[in-house]
């Protein structure tokens, strides 16, 4: 985790200097735990090597992949759906509810494919197969039905919002 020195330094044999305390422009990353294995502690340091490296470049679309890639989880927050739309104006918002319920109200930039026919019209609608697709619903429930279908069908970038509108 990163750390800015949130415990206090008191007592004998302390001088109260954090390490980051040396200069105003450094951050102590602390890499591993009591619980962590050596191969989460490479991995850990590996993808925080990447992520500086894109950033000295001034590269936010390759930190932005780099995070979507390797990402574990499918299950978005809002706060993160906002985020990737912000880094990447390609990425593809899919509102898969019936059309009645898309007329009524969806969220802004997003197409409706509903699930219904997700599985017949994907390939024709969603020609780039590596580009970031996410799909919402009402609940969560055919949102995630929908990211199944699109990795059935090769899409590697799928991801969608969890617990859908109702999270908002």
């Amino acid at each position: 985790g990163l750390s800015r020195g949130i415990y206090k330094k008191e007592g004998p044999g302390v001088d109260g200097i954090y390490n980051q305390d040396i200069s105003p422009n450094s951050i102590l990353i602390e890499v591993g735990g009591v619980d962590n294995n050596i191969d989460e502690v490479l991995n850990t340091t590996e993808a925080i090597s990447n992520v500086l490296y894109y950033y000295i470049k001034g590269d936010r679309m390759n930190i932005l992949k780099f995070f979507n890639f390797n990402r574990q989880s499918q299950n978005l927050s809002l706060n993160e759906i906002k985020e990737i739309i912000r880094n990447d104006e390609n990425v593809i918002l899919i509102d898969v509810r019936s059309r009645q319920e898309f007329l009524e109200g969806h969220l802004n930039g997003s197409i409706n494919i509903p699930l219904y026919e997700l599985e017949q019209c994907c390939e024709r609608k969603l020609i780039d197969k590596n580009s970031i697709i996410i799909t919402y619903c009402q609940c969560g429930a055919r949102s995630k039905k929908a990211i199944v279908i699109l990795k059935k069908h090769g899409y590697k970038n799928v991801y969608h919002l969890k617990d859908g509108l109702d999270s908002i």
